[in-house]
């Protein structure tokens, strides 16, 4: 019996371990976290357990108490695994697709701009010639060089936005600007600088998590504790 007991207990030993390598693996930041919560907390339930006076000097625990409070602390993030990776490592106000997607969003417009400057200089000469072409040109530059300064202060308030810091009001106005901003697609099409959902990310006041995101990281304290409750 001893040695089945012996054996059951190191099976439970090798999951436990197997369960931590999984969170971590997972939400590779807090890596060593499990371990250095379940070693702090041991240590803490050893000095209560040799104090001789004070409050505490009732307090005492068996080594089947010691060993159940090492495993609370190592499986204490298990909850983890309920919660959606993405979320779970998420650095920044954007997801990284979504950055994706708006820098290619900007590259695209600002060929399109490149283009739209060749094509009104091809257009001129076609129709007048080198009269007054000159002149024509000094002035588009000057456009077309504000336009392309527009559009990367705009690519720029997007990626100061995007950092998981207190947003300003400044920037807000920055986003909010550049929100009801359009450009064509390669159909025609008008269509919005930001998306309504990128827009709510990079607005986020604090931090790089929604309301909605906060909620699932901190569900996993429950998912954690109803886990725990089913082992014996």
């Amino acid at each position: 019996n001893s040695q089945l007991y012996e054996r059951i207990e190191q099976m439970f030993e090798g999951f436990v371990k197997a369960a931590v390598h999984a969170i971590e693996q997972r939400d590779p930041t807090t890596f060593g976290h499990s371990g250095r919560v379940a070693n702090m907390t041991i240590g803490l339930a050893e000095v209560v357990d040799r104090a001789g006076d004070g409050d505490y000097r009732v307090v005492k625990f068996s080594r089947e108490q010691l060993r159940e409070i090492r495993y609370a602390g190592l499986l204490h993030d298990f909850g983890k695994v309920g919660v959606r990776e993405q979320v779970l490592v998420k650095a920044k106000k954007l997801y990284p697709l979504q950055l994706d997607l708006i820098q290619q969003r900007h590259d695209f417009v600002r060929r399109t701009t490149e283009r739209e400057f060749w094509r009104k200089r091809a257009e001129f000469l076609e129709t007048h010639g080198r009269t007054g072409y000159e002149k024509f040109l000094r002035t588009l530059e000057e456009e077309h060089g504000r336009e392309l300064e527009a559009l990367d202060r705009l690519l720029d308030a997007v990626l100061h936005a995007n950092e998981p810091t207190v947003l300003p009001a400044r920037r807000f106005e920055e986003l909010s600007a550049l929100a009801r901003r359009t450009y064509e697609d390669t159909a025609g099409k008008a269509r919005p600088y930001l998306t309504d959902e990128e827009m709510r990310y990079l607005t986020i006041p604090k931090g790089s998590l929604d309301e909605t995101e906060r909620l699932e990281i901190e569900s996993h304290v429950t998912h954690t504790y109803r886990f725990l409750q089913q082992i014996p």
